[in-house]
């Protein structure tokens, strides 16, 4: 759960239709990146790409955690 302010996100979903579009082309290969969230929102920011057969990265999941912790990682 993630208390941003006043509103609090317990979970949210947005599917892109293009992605959806090339998800059939994708290599069977899933890259896992991780981008530190700075300032009043310190928090990491994970995102699964695939990759398609004419090498156009795909955002397949994004997900905002608190940190690298265990419970996160599994």
């Amino acid at each position: 759960m993630l208390v941003l302010s006043r509103f609090i996100i317990i979970l949210t979903h947005k599917a892109f239709k293009p992605c959806i579009d090339r998800f059939n082309y994708c290599k069977s290969i899933i890259q896992v990146d991780e981008f530190f969230l700075i300032g009043r929102y310190a928090r990491t920011l994970l995102a699964a790409i695939g990759q398609d057969d004419i090498s156009n990265m795909l955002p397949l999941a994004l997900v905002i955690v608190e940190g690298e912790t265990k419970e996160v990682m599994i």
